[in-house]
C-alpha cells in the first residue's frame, strides 16, 4: 500500500475492493490482514485512506523534484540554444548564395536517435536487470537515467536495484514501478524490507501494535488533504 502511494503521490481509493486488487490481496486471510493495517495505520478521508508519515515525506521531496526539473528544463534551454547558435554560424560561413548538392533537411527520423548499447552501457546494463514486464519505455527511462546523472551514479542505482530484488515487495511482484519512475523518484536510496526479514533501522511492524491517531490529528490531517486536493485542482 505504502509503495502505490509513494508511486502515484495521492491517497488509497476508499473501496476496499480497489485495495485488494492494487495490493494482490487475494485470499481471505490476506484481505483480513489488509483491513487490519488499514484500520490500525490508515485514516480515511474524502480523498480516500492516508498515511500520516508517507505523505509527509512526499511533502519533503517535492521541491527536490521541483528543483530536479527546473534544472532539467535549464539544460535542456541551454543545449537547444547551443545547437542553434552552432547551426547558424555553420549557414552563415557558406554564405546566402552558396548549394551544397550533397545537402538533405533534416526530418523527423534523422532528428529522432536512440543510443546503442555501445553509447550508453551503464543504462544498457540497468535496462538489462530490470524486470523485463515493468521496464516501460526505453527512451523515456533513459531521458530519466541522464537527468538523474545516472553514468555517475551506476554502481549506486545497482546496489539499489539488487536491495530492491531481495524486498518482499518485489519478491512477490508488489509496488514495482515502471524503470523510468524508479530512476525519476531515485529509489535506489530506500531501503524495503527484505525477504523474511526486516528493513535496516527498522523494527518488524504487527497489527494491533502502533500509534493511534488522536481524534485532533485525524482532523488536521483531513484538512491537509483537502487543501492539498483543492490546490491540485487550481492548477
Amino acid at each position: 500500500m505504502l509503495d502505490w502511494v509513494y508511486s502515484h503521490e495521492k491517497p488509497l481509493p476508499l473501496d476496499r475492493r480497489q485495495i485488494y486488487r492494487l495490493v494482490r490481496a487475494t485470499s481471505r486471510l490476506e484481505r483480513r490482514s489488509c483491513d487490519a493495517v488499514l484500520h490500525q495505520f490508515w485514516v480515511a478521508t474524502p480523498s480516500g485512506y492516508v498515511n500520516t508519515r508517507a505523505f509527509e515525506e512526499i511533502d519533503r521531496i517535492q521541491p527536490q523534484i521541483a528543483a530536479n526539473k527546473q534544472n532539467a528544463q535549464k539544460r535542456w534551454r541551454t543545449k537547444r540554444e547551443s545547437e542553434n547558435a552552432n547551426g547558424n554560424a555553420n549557414g552563415n560561413a557558406k554564405g546566402p548564395n552558396s548549394h551544397d548538392i550533397h545537402h538533405t533537411p533534416y526530418s523527423i527520423k534523422e532528428e529522432t536517435h536512440t543510443p546503442n548499447a555501445r553509447e550508453t552501457p551503464h543504462f544498457d546494463a540497468f535496462w538489462n536487470a530490470y524486470p523485463e514486464q515493468y521496464r516501460g519505455s526505453y527512451e523515456r527511462a533513459l531521458r530519466s537515467w541522464n537527468l538523474e546523472g545516472g553514468n555517475a551514479h551506476a554502481p549506486e542505482i545497482m546496489a539499489g536495484l539488487q536491495t530492491w530484488f531481495n524486498s518482499d515487495r518485489w519478491s512477490r511482484g508488489i509496488g514495482i514501478p515502471e524503470a523510468e519512475n524508479f530512476l525519476k523518484k531515485q529509489r535506489w536510496h530506500e531501503s524495503p524490507m527484505p525477504r523474511n526479514g526486516n528493513a535496516p533501522g527498522h523494527s518488524e511492524v504487527h497489527v494491533g501494535a502502533g500509534p493511534q491517531l488522536t481524534p485532533e490529528a485525524s482532523e488536521k490531517l483531513r484538512a491537509k488533504i483537502a487543501a492539498r486536493d483543492a490546490a491540485k485542482k487550481i492548477q
